[in-house]
């Protein structure tokens, strides 16, 4: 159970990362908004789902 909650942990981590990874190719111009959506969207509901409680 205790690795269970790391791994989740480091899953939330790595989607934090991209995200903001995401969010400044999306500011420089390096993928248009569609794009954006499509790489962020199972990222973002991951977050959502579980730690937005």
């Amino acid at each position: 159970m205790e690795n269970n909650k790391k791994y989740e942990k480091d899953i939330k981590e790595l989607c934090e990362r991209m995200i903001y990874l995401l969010d400044k190719f999306k500011q420089r111009g390096l993928i248009d908004d569609k794009e954006y959506d499509s790489l962020t969207y199972q990222k973002k509901r991951f977050l959502d789902s579980r730690f937005n409680k």
